[in-house]
């Protein structure tokens, strides 16, 4: 795989749990500081209040555009590597046991699935 693609690759998974991490973090931040838990998870009837009024709703929207973007990126990249290249890349990620790590292109060679083996 050339280099430009391992490294679109590690960067598209980073940002998948970057993202993540910060929707989970900034949705709790909204919750925290808007008072609204009480009401999505206590079962009160008041109105949900105005959350673009908190700091955490901006990168929270931000997110909410990016997963999309990214899930586009990714199966296009894996339709690429099993359409074009032929390369066998897409059968190694899904084509593993249930408790294996897949082994994937891009995480071949000295990375955490070839080093870490579960039992």
């Amino acid at each position: 795989m050339p280099r430009w693609q391992d490294r679109s690759s590690r960067a598209v998974h980073f940002l998948f749990y970057v993202v993540i991490l910060g929707m989970a973090a900034s949705g709790i931040g909204m919750m925290v500081l808007s008072g609204a838990t009480p009401i999505i998870f206590g079962g009160k009837t008041p109105t949900l209040p105005y959350f673009w009024d908190y700091l955490p709703r901006r990168p929270h929207g931000i997110g909410a555009h990016l997963i999309p973007t990214l899930l586009v990126v990714h199966a296009g990249a894996a339709l690429y590597h099993h359409i074009y290249n032929k390369d066998g890349l897409a059968s190694d990620c899904i084509g593993h046991k249930a408790g294996d790590l897949p082994d994937c292109g891009h995480v071949r060679a000295g990375s955490i699935s070839s080093t870490i083996h579960l039992s």
